[in-house]
């Protein structure tokens, strides 16, 4: 009887932390989301294909930026207007000559806070604190991506 006894106090006092556990990985979660960011890079990948839609070269280019730059490209990027789930943009891409990925970090102090990946048709999911947000995405407006994804 009391070694079922200590089995069920075990069992709770391991459930506990666990949900403490999981409460404070929510809790960063949800104000990693808030720090607002101090730097910026973004990241290029050009994939160039034949016409028989295999890869002949991958090329990448990363540029940083801070200061109000990388506030405005943190505005544009959270105030843009939603579009549909990334999984439901199918065909936006161009696959015949290739196409370029852009990938944009979001930083405070060096760490990453925001990741928004593209996903064709100027379409950009986030990524916050290591959780996808695959419920939506933005739709950064054309002179936006014309002035912040055109490199020097």
């Amino acid at each position: 009887m009391a070694s079922a006894t200590r089995s069920r106090t075990r069992r709770r006092a391991w459930l506990r932390w666990a949900l403490v556990g999981v409460a404070v990985v929510v809790l960063a979660e949800l104000l990693i989301r808030h720090v607002p960011p101090d730097g910026a890079s973004v990241t290029r990948t050009e994939v160039v294909t034949s016409f028989d839609g295999t890869v002949t070269s991958v090329t990448m280019h990363t540029h940083a930026y801070t200061g109000n730059t990388a506030d405005a490209l943190n505005g544009a990027l959270n105030t843009a207007p939603l579009q549909r789930p990334y999984p439901l943009l199918k065909g936006c891409r161009n696959s015949l000559g290739g196409y370029a990925t852009y990938k944009v970090t979001l930083t405070w102090h060096g760490l990453p806070v925001q990741v928004w990946s593209s996903q064709g048709c100027g379409a950009y999911s986030e990524s916050s604190g290591g959780l996808p947000n695959i419920l939506w995405t933005r739709e950064l407006p054309y002179e936006a991506q014309a002035r912040f994804l055109a490199f020097p």
